[in-house]
């Protein structure tokens, strides 16, 4: 707390950590919370925000093809906290997210738990595909652009499992397509191209291409440029039609609510 905090302002210090499918990364923030309104009021709004620190953005490890690895996924947030230079006991608030595809794996609820665990009073979110879409809109700029000019919006958001196609209209998410096309549906060794991970949502792609790939596979040069060709038709396709060709949808949401807290 600062000095100049009371009965209606604090001044509080959050981080928030996100757990991709592709990447996982986090920012601490500096909040200054002020009461809404008349004294009496019970409410308190964000009315500062100060990002102070960013950590560089990681792979998110994978212990086999389907389990996030705890171990070294904590080893780093461990190693931003060192460079941000501040300990779980510094924050009041925070939150932990996990998105796209990363909520299928198999240890998912235990990675939330054991992050909000060590990492100071966190709240966990799990954010599924369609409020995904909602959060990309709003951090790329793409309900304030609409907001500011009236115009309808499209964002696209190309995530290592799915891609997410916002509508923001009035400054108000509307609608969200989520399609499974993602950079790392596909992982494997970049020296050797041998597979290492698969997801489920890229067989209907490699069954249109003939390919019959699985775990330690090696993925060809050529193919890969295939699979990206087909990758960036099928997100064009969706943006220009809406609905991709072979690629599965994975959420469509024709009346997209946002949360109270995306509003302001």
């Amino acid at each position: 707390m600062h000095d100049e905090d009371g009965l209606e302002q604090h001044t509080l210090r959050s981080v928030g950590i996100d757990i991709g499918s592709a990447t996982s990364h986090f920012t601490v923030s500096r909040l200054v919370v002020r009461r809404c309104g008349s004294a009496l009021s019970a409410e308190f709004v964000v009315s500062e925000r100060e990002t102070v620190f960013r950590s560089p953005v990681w792979l998110t490890p994978y212990r086999g093809g389907d389990e996030i690895d705890t171990d070294r996924l904590r080893a780093l947030f461990e190693s931003g906290y060192r460079a941000a230079g501040i300990a779980p006991t510094d924050l009041e608030v925070g939150a932990v997210v996990i998105t796209g595809e990363a909520l299928n794996k198999r240890n998912a609820e235990p990675i939330a738990r054991m992050v909000a665990d060590w990492s100071g009073r966190f709240v966990c979110i799990s954010a599924g595909h369609n409020q995904e879409g909602v959060l990309a809109a709003h951090g790329s700029g793409a309900v304030a652009m609409s907001a500011g000019t009236g115009a309808t919006v499209v964002n696209l958001d190309v995530g290592g499992g799915t891609t997410k196609f916002s509508v923001v209209r009035a400054g108000t998410v509307t609608h969200v397509e989520v399609v499974g096309v993602g950079a790392r549906l596909v992982a494997y060794d970049p020296a050797s191209r041998v597979v290492t991970r698969l997801e489920q949502a890229v067989r209907p792609l490699l069954d249109r291409l003939g390919l019959d790939l699985a775990l330690g596979d090696r993925l060809s040069t050529a193919d890969g440029a295939r699979l990206g060709e087909l990758m960036a038709g099928e997100i064009m396709a969706t943006l220009t039609s809406g609905r991709p060709t072979c690629a599965p949808t994975l959420a469509t949401d024709g009346g997209a609510s946002e949360p109270d807290c995306m509003k302001d």
